[in-house]
């Protein structure tokens, strides 16, 4: 098993041989002490948010699905914990598509409608998703009604889905209601679930330059904001929203919006899929210099 230094912001990466359309990732926990670590492990392809593990006690394999998200690499983050893998599977093919990205990166243009216990808009885009309030990477407003938060980009763009990263150290259920706009249109609207740590907004590729959020009744907190998406000139191939969270969607520009729901993460004790060739990295995301990276190539049999 791999294991970090510290308990904060930790992160693990994977190098992919070239982008690939990534199935599921696999994760085998560790077993002899302190396997409730991995509660709350986020798992990307790419810049693109699949899932977090839940821990449950007794399951020693968690499932991320990731629903074909086509990326060069996987990361996984545990910002408030030590971090400890065992052993990691990705499972996907080569794919030619163009992988989507975070178009919400630190430095954009933040602004919010007011703001409280120093909660800044920027932070909302600061590229740390650490949902405790008091390590510093959350906004907050001063009101409890007519609460606004925006990001502004100097160009137009697809808009595929929008990620809110929630608080976990207090208030979780203060995210219910949040609205998602990108310009004036509505991509949905958040509906909150005990234990979940991230919600998924389906923005169905409307193209704008501004993705606002709001939250008419609580105080509006987001300790990250990710914005995934394309250049307009860009053809957007996207996956499934993560697993466990209700979005609603606007299927046109006048359309009344549907509801989906896709399964929470289970735990699985068999994979058949083809497994990608791979290049690893381990480091604090506090730490960006470069490491030494071992490449691995590990095949299944397809049954």
């Amino acid at each position: 098993c791999m294991h970090s230094a510290g308990s904060k912001n930790n992160w693990w990466m994977a190098t992919l041989a070239e982008n690939s359309a990534v199935s599921k990732v696999v994760i085998h926990n560790r077993v002899d002490c302190c396997s409730e670590r991995i509660n709350g492990a986020k798992v990307y392809v790419g810049e693109v948010f699949c899932g977090e593990v839940q821990y449950k006690a007794g399951v020693v394999i968690y499932e991320v699905e990731c629903g074909g998200t086509v990326g060069g690499s996987v990361k996984i983050v545990q910002s408030n914990q030590y971090l400890t893998l065992c052993e990691v599977q990705v499972f996907g093919a080569p794919s030619q598509h163009i992988p989507l990205t975070n178009i919400a990166t630190a430095g954009s243009p933040t602004w919010q409608s007011s703001e409280g216990w120093s909660g800044e808009a920027s932070r909302g885009t600061d590229g740390r998703t650490n949902g405790n309030y008091w390590d510093g990477s959350c906004t907050h407003s001063a009101s409890t009604s007519s609460n606004k938060w925006t990001v502004t980009f100097t160009a137009e763009y697809r808009v595929n889905r929008v990620v809110i990263h929630n608080r976990v150290d207090c208030c979780a259920d203060r995210i219910q209601g949040v609205q998602v706009f990108v310009d004036n249109r509505l991509c949905g609207t958040v509906d909150y679930v005990a234990g979940k740590n991230v919600f998924v907004v389906d923005c169905a590729d409307l193209i704008g330059s501004e993705v606002r959020v709001t939250q008419d009744q609580n105080y509006l907190t987001l300790c990250e904001v990710e914005v995934l998406g394309a250049a307009t000139s860009q053809v957007i191939t996207s996956a499934s929203s993560e697993p466990g969270v209700v979005t609603r969607r606007i299927t046109s520009g006048e359309g009344t919006p549907t509801q989906s729901t896709t399964s929470p993460t289970e735990e699985v004790t068999e994979v058949i899929e083809p497994t990608l060739t791979v290049e690893i990295t381990s480091k604090p995301t506090d730490e960006l210099t470069d490491s030494s990276t071992e490449e691995i190539t590990e095949e299944v049999t397809e049954e």
